[in-house]
């Protein structure tokens, strides 16, 4: 089975059991403490994720490294089934997948704001209010910095990519520039 159908159907599933027992914002916060540990310390997840560790030393991981920091007994049923069933690789994109789930739940969208320089908060809130009219969600941003672009804005949400960039702009004038017709000396086109 796919990795991508593995996160599906483990995410709806923990989703599922989340809202039987009203647990959502628990389950949610214990998911982001597994997917930050993991993505923050590389050492720890190769280890973690390693083939030749045994069932058993996984299981004794989950023990003393999970279980001080996760708040619910079904997360941590879900680590150890996981091991269980040889999916712990799959525990990143399960939580990624969780996260989509939880978003669309609270109405929620992810906003990427690519800009060149620093935007201040009139800026911003500006973008943002626009994206939740066009969306219906309430956006949460994440607003980077990219000199290269040059000037102006690239929107990331959904599978939509606004690029509004003074780049993009010169790469389209460089494209019409190209597509002229040049008369050559004899008056051909060339």
């Amino acid at each position: 089975m796919k990795n991508s159908q593995v996160a599906s159907r483990y995410s709806k599933a923990l989703f599922s059991l989340a809202i039987e027992k009203s647990q959502v914002e628990e389950f949610n916060g214990d998911l982001i403490t597994i997917a930050d540990l993991l993505r923050s310390e590389p050492h720890f997840a190769t280890l973690f994720f390693h083939p030749r560790l045994s069932k058993e030393d996984k299981l004794q991981i989950i023990q003393e490294v999970f279980q001080p920091i996760i708040e619910t007994e079904y997360i941590l049923n879900f680590l150890n089934l996981t091991i269980a069933k040889k999916r712990e690789k799959d525990i990143p994109s399960i939580c990624n997948a969780w996260q989509v789930l939880y978003d669309g739940y609270k109405r929620q969208l992810p906003v990427e704001i690519i800009t060149a320089v620093d935007i201040d908060q009139d800026q911003l809130q500006s973008i943002l209010t626009t994206v939740a009219l066009r969306s219906g969600r309430e956006p949460l941003p994440t607003v980077k910095i990219d000199a290269a672009i040059l000037g102006g804005i690239i929107l990331k949400y959904e599978d939509k990519i606004i690029d509004g960039s003074v780049r993009k702009q010169l790469q389209q004038l460089a494209e019409g520039i190209k597509a002229i017709p040049v008369a050559g000396l004899r008056g051909e086109v060339i």
